[in-house]
């Protein structure tokens, strides 16, 4: 590094930062603007990027002959390496420089050696070539979700977690379409509202390997894992919430704070359900102790299992998505119906809006947010069942 910086020094003088086109993803500029620039970057000059520049230097050599003998690291570099079901090839002389060469050139701003500015660049390297495992993160984006600032996250059963996007995650939901994003100030430039950056999380660890190491049979990830969460945790938001929250699609893709081993990422290019953006759904810290114990009552097997209510769940669901108010109360009206009708076996006649309506009266008698006497809610169940 010490010879490869001064051979830039002496052709270059100062290295150039400038405002590049990022092609791999969209970088975020403040809460909902995001761009596919990067800015002030290092303008790496044409030959560092030529194959074979870092190998003209003398003193690689002896670099590449102590990597070779390594008996970790000597199968981690200019080999074909990852995870069981992707792997990509890693060389050394690009490695070396984007994660020795760039990380100093960009601290000091000059192209001169800095012990402690390699130490900190070599320790994150080494320790990242010989990691024994990498985290593989499945994120399942939601829509039209509008969290408070006192809630950090929501920790669910299974290590599924509700938390914020990181910005690796946003770029990768942008470019998959699984949040809604407006272009603003030029092609080159989204805007992503808050409310659509929160999403269903679950950690895996993989471990690394290089082709040597391949198993016969590779297997594919657990992917996708997080459909049934995610609807059962829009069920329990609109129990408890309201509002018309959805998850879109599923990605998969290497954690952010891990050594770059996986190339990429994957996405499941599912249909993405309709939502009323104007009425998203409102969480606060006040909601989470209920959110998480509703979470978890419709994953028992008593919820599950009964079928009436699967169905009127579902109702449910689709009624906070509708834009009408009409609309709505059409599909809470159905619920009722099954809820209080077919689910208690009792025949349809033409007095079956009775039957909604004292039922929908008895469950709502004490309820201290409703807060009206059983009268009114029969005349208001009435009133619309016709």
């Amino acid at each position: 590094m010490d010879v490869a910086l001064a051979s830039l020094a002496s052709a270059e003088g100062m290295p150039t930062f400038t405002d590049q086109l990022d092609t791999n993803g969209w970088n975020r500029f403040g809460q909902r603007e995001f761009g596919a620039k990067k800015r002030d970057t290092w303008a790496m000059p044409p030959a560092v990027s030529t194959l074979g520049w870092l190998d003209r230097v003398p003193a690689m050599q002896p670099v590449r002959e102590a990597f070779a003998a390594d008996p970790v690291l000597g199968k981690r570099v200019d080999e074909v390496v990852g995870v069981e079901f992707s792997l990509k090839a890693r060389q050394l002389e690009w490695l070396l420089i984007k994660e020795l060469l760039e990380p100093m050139v960009v601290r000091l701003r000059a192209y001169r050696f800095e012990p402690t500015a390699f130490a900190e660049a070599y320790s994150r390297l080494e320790s990242g070539l010989r990691a024994a495992h990498v985290r593989v993160v499945e994120f399942l984006p939601l829509n039209a979700l509008q969290v408070t600032t006192d809630v950090k996250q929501l920790c669910l059963d299974g290590d599924v977690v509700l938390e914020p996007m990181t910005d690796s995650h946003v770029s990768w939901a942008i470019s998959r379409g699984a949040v809604p994003a407006e272009f603003g100030g030029g092609p080159l430039f989204v805007s992503v509202e808050p409310e659509h950056q929160w999403a269903l999380t679950l950690t895996r660890p993989y471990p690394i390997m290089s082709t040597a190491d391949l198993p016969e049979n590779p297997a594919a990830p657990d992917f996708p894992s997080l459909l049934e969460p995610g609807q059962r945790l829009v069920t329990a938001l609109r129990i408890v919430c309201g509002g018309s929250a959805v998850v879109t699609r599923t990605i998969l893709q290497q954690h952010d704070d891990d050594f770059p081993i996986i190339g990429g990422g994957s996405a499941v290019l599912s249909a993405v359900e309709a939502v009323d953006y104007s009425r998203p759904t409102l969480l606060t810290g006040e909601h989470l102790e209920d959110l998480a114990a509703i979470y978890g009552w419709l994953g028992t097997p008593t919820v599950t299992g009964d079928v009436m209510l699967q169905r009127a769940l579902v109702r449910l669901v689709f009624a906070g998505a509708h834009r009408y108010a009409e609309d709505r109360l059409a599909d809470l009206m159905t619920c009722g119906e099954i809820i209080f009708i077919k689910r208690l076996g009792h025949d349809r006649t033409p007095t079956k809006g009775d039957w909604v309506a004292n039922g929908a009266a008895d469950l709502l008698r004490d309820d201290t947010v409703v807060a009206v006497d059983t009268e009114r809610v029969r005349s208001f169940i009435r009133t619309n069942d016709r």
